[in-house]
């Protein structure tokens, strides 16, 4: 069942899903580095975390990562449960 209250609460915006996607691909957590990616990319990577979808992760001698948080794994499973949903529901061409 989708909890659209959650999704709402969150106000997910179009980079937070696709950040989101992404980050259920590959485990719940990817490398991160700030030296590399555009000022906006951080900007929204931050309100990823002012949010509590993300965590930065970081710790002596190892690459920093972000990470979802349990509200950021609970995203994830409503968008994914949305996304069946639409499949299901998806008109079959032929």
């Amino acid at each position: 069942m989708i909890d659209l209250g959650l999704l709402r609460q969150v106000a997910l915006t179009a980079f937070d899903v696709n950040t989101i996607k992404v980050l259920m691909k590959t485990g719940g957590e990817a490398l991160w580095n700030a030296s590399i990616v555009k000022p906006e990319t951080k900007a929204m990577i931050q309100l990823m975390i002012d949010k509590k979808l993300i965590e930065m992760v970081e710790r002596p001698l190892e690459p920093t990562k972000i990470r979802l948080t349990d509200i950021g794994r609970s995203a994830a499973a409503q968008i994914e449960a949305s996304m069946q949903a639409a499949q299901r529901t998806a008109p079959v061409a032929g």
